[in-house]
């Protein structure tokens, strides 16, 4: 398969690995040497430095992709991005809402899962911020099926057809809960990212107050392992926190007041 020009590759040895954009006879220079590409690269193909030192030339996965943008803020982890996906169910034709733009990774990478007849509304506050988003979005999605939106919901309303799911990625989300209701769908989940222990006890609380269930909190760990001819070991380092996730499933609105009126706690311990 041909590199198209301003595609991402991944140059990798035993050693090292770099993610550049290839551009026909352009130069590319590391502490392994230099190499000058010719018109046409493919993947899977065998490349050498000045120095004769080997690289081999692969498509990036998302996780590449994610890492490479340009970008202000911090990104979802792709570690985390895959838990995202299960616990919203979030498959191809699915009707996604966004709220937090940032660097657009997230909104890239699930544009690319929900595909043609799926749909991302994503919407941010700050408009410089989700210019970068977009310019991160174009280089990287696959589709055109995602909408722009700078709101304040706090102060205002979109006016979008209720989503499959909703995925909160901004300070203070708790703040937003009550009002995000008419965003999704009766019965549907909501995602929301936690940078720490006393705002997750906050967004459980006004997600119990708001009228959700099933309301769960999840973090993931990871650890990469050397596999070696005649050692395989744990990395000394690792992913470890990045965030906490919180999951919940809205009441339905005809309901809302009755499951209220219980007064039973919604979580699942």
């Amino acid at each position: 398969m041909q590199v198209k020009p301003n595609e991402l590759i991944i140059l990798t040895n035993q050693k090292s690995q770099f993610k550049i954009f290839f551009s026909p006879e352009m130069e590319f220079s590391c502490h392994k040497g230099s190499i000058k590409f010719g018109k046409i690269l493919h993947y899977g193909e065998l490349v050498f430095t000045n120095k004769n030192e080997y690289f081999l030339v692969v498509h990036p996965n998302s996780s590449d992709k994610m890492f490479k943008v340009n970008r202000s803020t911090t990104i979802v982890y792709p570690k985390d991005l895959g838990m995202l996906i299960i616990e919203l169910g979030i498959n191809s034709g699915s009707k996604i809402v966004e709220i937090g733009t940032g660097s657009g990774a997230s909104t890239f990478t699930l544009a690319n899962i929900v595909g043609e007849k799926g749909k991302i509304d994503t919407i941010d506050i700050n408009q410089e911020k989700q210019e970068k988003g977009r310019k991160n979005f174009a280089r990287h999605s696959k589709f055109q099926n995602t909408e722009w939106h700078i709101k304040d919901l706090t102060q205002e309303k979109l006016d979008t057809p209720a989503a499959d799911a909703v995925f909160i990625d901004i300070p203070e989300a708790y703040n937003l809960i009550k009002s995000i209701r008419c965003l999704l769908k009766d019965g549907h989940p909501i995602g929301i990212l936690c940078p720490s222990f006393e705002q997750v006890k906050i967004t459980a609380n006004a997600l119990n107050e708001a009228g959700f269930t099933r309301i769960r909190c999840q973090e993931l760990l990871e650890r990469k392992i050397f596999v070696r001819k005649n050692s395989t070991r744990p990395a000394d380092m690792m992913h470890a926190h990045t965030a906490f996730y919180i999951f919940a499933e809205k009441v339905a609105d005809k309901d809302l007041e009755s499951v209220l009126k219980l007064g039973i706690r919604q979580t699942i311990e």
